[in-house]
């Protein structure tokens, strides 16, 4: 067509005009008809991936904010809440005019988060508080000062995750594979320790942001740690997937494990979202995403709509009566269209996470869970006496050739810590394992003391 307007145009001009005159009369024509051509693709492009953006904004569904609990002055704790969904979390929960504490391992940028925040609404209060959920010691940290401060929790958002390029290749303060020691254990810990404010303010919730990458993940029980194998995949690292699958099955055996206190759990999908949460990725993906980032940005959820289904579980009352179940699009998501969460698995993780962590009183919780694994290795318990009776007798039931003993000790009274340490080196000559774990929290407004006159929190624990 190109040539056949340049015959025409050159027969027709050849006697009126010089040559080079035509050519760049020429020139000027064919760039028109490019310009316009490619006016035209754009516009179908554009039109195409609005109907796209309309379809997908009318599947995701949207919070009714009519028919939620009443959020006001409640306390809401939400992790990684400086950046992405977690900010977006923050801000809705501020405007409804909570008590919102950003748990984030930098504060500098929770400080930026909240400044960004009070830019749209004076409403709630933002504490910020430094959490690492890459250290289990931070996260023991963060909570006997979120128990020295508050006497209840209401909402917990476990929201804060990584995804880390395959080839770099991550380890915890701990020790353990990036993607399951902070998506996963990280919050297992935080969540167990936080337990007893959760019970104190029930009917509370628990929310634990999960993926539909979880749907390609796998448990591996003889390698949980990523020891014999690395992570793949040029979008999602497997190892991410991994621990997406570790957040959904550890909200389905929490459920279980929470029956009777007031507390509900759940687990959800996102969508997709366009944050900063790829920011760690190297290679090729790079310039493919940065080709590819307008139209992304275009057509995917934004971080406040990423956030509804968030706000969905945290909030809905159509959810009172429900616990354990995974949600996406602010609905329960179908199970027909997601894979199944095993009961077996869900257990066994959580005994094995409980192993790794080895945390709380021997009497209830995870302690319970360390005394049984404890107990599998021929190990000696030594615990509060009336406190633990019973589990010592659970604990012979499943494993009769078990050696257990039962000695009381108040960490109340330094004179009962005395006592305790004598007869512990009357009876045994050797200490293997020694797991300083037990622990307290007075509520505020009442003054306990410890048997030596010692503020109760910091005698007992420290």
């Amino acid at each position: 067509m190109v040539q056949q307007l340049r015959e025409a145009f050159t027969i027709y001009s050849l006697d009126c005009l010089p040559s080079v005159v035509i050519e760049n009369q020429f020139r000027l024509l064919q760039q028109t008809i490019s310009l316009k051509m490619f006016i035209r693709i754009c516009i179908v492009i554009f039109g195409v991936l609005t109907v796209i953006r309309w379809a997908l904004r009318k599947k995701w569904g949207s919070v009714d904010r009519t028919n939620e609990i009443r959020s006001k002055g409640k306390i809401v704790l939400i992790t990684g809440a400086n950046t992405g969904i977690g900010k977006a979390t923050a801000l809705e929960f501020a405007q409804r005019d909570a008590n919102v504490i950003l748990a984030c391992r930098d504060l500098e940028k929770a400080k930026e988060a909240v400044s960004w925040i009070r830019q749209k609404t004076t409403l709630g209060q933002l504490i910020c508080m430094e959490l690492d959920l890459s250290s289990l010691q931070s996260v023991r940290t963060f909570c006997k000062e979120f128990k020295s401060k508050y006497d209840r929790l209401d909402i917990l958002i476990n929201n804060a995750g990584v995804q880390v390029p395959p080839e770099k290749t991550k380890r915890t303060a701990d020790g353990f594979e990036m993607h399951f020691g902070v998506n996963h254990l990280g919050h297992f810990l935080l969540t167990n320790l936080l337990l007893e404010p959760l019970k104190a303010s029930a009917p509370s919730r628990i929310v634990t942001v999960s993926s539909i990458a979880h749907s390609w993940g796998k448990i591996y029980f003889d390698d949980l740690n990523c020891e014999k194998r690395v992570g793949k995949g040029l979008v999602i690292n497997t190892l991410y997937s991994d621990s997406k699958l570790a957040n959904a099955l550890f909200s389905k055996e929490l459920s279980k494990r929470i029956q009777g206190t007031g507390i509900r759990t759940y687990a959800l999908c996102p969508g997709g979202v366009v944050t900063d949460f790829g920011r760690n990725r190297t290679g090729p993906m790079t310039w493919v995403f940065m080709i590819l980032g307008p139209i992304l940005r275009y057509i995917l959820k934004s971080p406040q709509e990423g956030a509804a289904t968030t706000m969905y579980c945290a909030l809905s009352k159509n959810l009172i009566n429900e616990s354990g179940e995974m949600y996406r699009d602010c609905r329960r998501w179908n199970q027909k269209s997601r894979i199944q969460l095993d009961d077996e698995d869900a257990n066994r993780l959580w005994q094995e996470s409980a192993k790794l962590v080895l945390i709380t009183g021997a009497n209830s919780g995870l302690g319970k869970e360390a005394t049984f694994e404890m107990a599998k290795r021929g190990a000696k318990a030594s615990r509060n006496l009336e406190l633990t009776q019973s589990v010592v007798e659970q604990v012979l039931k499943m494993h009769p050739s078990s050696e257990l003993t039962a000695m009381k000790l108040d960490l109340g009274s330094l004179e009962s810590v005395r006592e305790f340490a004598k007869e512990v080196q009357s009876k045994f000559d050797k200490i293997d394992i020694l797991i300083s774990n037990a622990g307290v929290y007075a509520p505020l407004g009442k003054q306990m003391k410890t048997a030596e006159g010692y503020e109760f929190n910091f005698g007992v624990t420290k």
